[in-house]
């Protein structure tokens, strides 16, 4: 096991060294400059390349109990890597506190399920980062997809925490903070849709 964390550990390293060079062969923005509440724009690509790698996890089934430990490696390494703006933004890395305390438990519980649900409720992070990097590179976000974000996000957490309740009831009484939290973000990503539809 330590050997195959070694493994994903270089493997996340070797992305967030990558990511900044593909972005500046791909555009003209600054990978590292905060034009977005504080994140870099950098973050965004990084998330989705996260997505990709688990989406891979997923294809291969002895891997796929690999994603919990993916996911805490990038949550780390995330920090580590953005220390300054984790420091000014408390929320995102209370965000990742939680989420790791939370991958720890599924990691403890050792069932494939959780790794399926787990890949449901990153994959919401697609369309996120797309509007982003929209966002940041300054063209208009389809209509379309700042609707579908709230519902992929919706139906990624009913399905990720429903499962969870079914299985594990008391376990939802851990993921509450995180779940609360999810919350607020769904409620932000209504007021985005309704206001684009204006």
């Amino acid at each position: 096991m330590f050997y195959i964390l070694l493994d994903l550990s270089l493997i996340y390293m070797f992305m967030f060294s990558i990511t900044p060079i593909i972005w500046q062969a791909t555009s003209t923005i600054p990978p590292f400059n905060t034009t977005r509440s504080g994140y870099l724009n950098i973050m965004s690509l990084n998330d989705l390349t996260h997505v990709a790698i688990i989406t891979m996890q997923m294809m291969y089934r002895p891997w796929r109990l690999l994603l919990p430990y993916s996911t805490i490696i990038y949550f780390i390494l995330d920090i580590v890597f953005h220390t300054k703006v984790f420091a000014s933004v408390r929320l995102y890395l209370l965000h990742h506190l939680l989420g790791i305390f939370q991958l720890v438990v599924v990691v403890y519980l050792h069932e494939e399920k959780w790794s399926f649900c787990l890949w449901v409720i990153e994959s919401a992070l697609i369309p996120i980062c797309v509007l982003d990097i929209l966002k940041i590179s300054k063209l208009p976000p389809p209509r379309s997809l700042q609707i579908l974000r709230p519902i992929w996000y919706f139906i990624s957490r009913i399905y990720a925490y429903g499962s969870l309740a079914q299985v594990h009831p008391v376990m939802l009484k851990f993921c509450a903070p995180l779940l609360l939290h999810n919350i607020d973000i769904l409620n932000k990503q209504i007021c985005v849709a309704f206001r684009s539809r204006a």
